[in-house]
């Protein structure tokens, strides 16, 4: 369900993930998806996430998102950041209003470029070993995937356009069912800092996660 999701740590700072179950790698849509992560958060400097929470605001040294895959069940779409307690709210605040922008308005002729230029020049990545080539063709055959995948992947990549990379981004980024995990020491998070004043349930509505200790199964106190 959304909301934030908190386990206690005695640690000066926050470790966060934010999303919701996200999609198969054998939707249709998976390569515009591909495409608009990368211009999201998957991008490393050339990404919206990283340029707003590290490049703009200083706050991490380790940001994006991701859209992960598991084969026969729906994957998850997730932002993520690791920042100063302080600061954990407002870097939260950053990616949900990233998440809203990509849906809104239509991305640049110039991020267009660059991200799909990544995919058609790392493609060769794919065949850099005769085990690597072997694996990679054997995953085809059993996901049950066209043998031809890889001979029309560079193709589907530069069909993508803007207007499809907002459609999906419409599609599978839903701000408002974002669960929210954050590991961190509570008060120093929920107080917040200058640019955001706590609580943290103005995120949404607070659970306190309280681990079992993994020697003895037991409740930690």
């Amino acid at each position: 369900e959304p909301g934030v999701y908190f386990v206690q740590k005695a640690t000066n700072q926050g470790y966060i993930s934010l999303g919701h179950l996200g999609l198969e790698d054998t939707n249709p849509d998976y390569y515009a998806v591909q495409v608009m992560n990368f211009i999201l958060g998957g991008g490393s400097f050339s990404s919206r996430i990283t340029t707003k929470v590290r490049s703009n605001e200083g706050l991490s040294y380790n940001q994006g998102s991701r859209f992960a895959y598991r084969w026969g069940f729906p994957g998850t779409f997730a932002g993520y950041v690791q920042t100063k307690s302080p600061t954990v709210g407002y870097a939260i605040s950053l990616i949900l209003n990233e998440f809203d922008r990509i849906r809104k308005e239509p991305v640049s002729d110039a991020e267009m470029e660059t991200a799909v230029n990544y995919y058609l020049e790392s493609f060769a990545d794919s065949f850099q070993t005769a085990q690597v080539t072997m694996g990679n063709f054997a995953n085809l055959e059993m996901t049950g995937r066209p043998m031809d995948y890889y001979k029309t992947y560079r193709d589907r990549i530069k069909a993508v356009t803007k207007a499809k990379v907002q459609e999906v981004a419409q599609k599978y980024i839903h701000s408002d069912k974002v669960a929210i995990m954050i590991v961190g020491d509570w008060e120093a998070c929920n107080k917040g800092g200058d640019k955001w004043a706590g609580p943290l349930d103005k995120l949404g509505q607070v659970h306190r996660i309280t681990l079992p200790d993994p020697m003895t199964g037991q409740a930690a106190k």
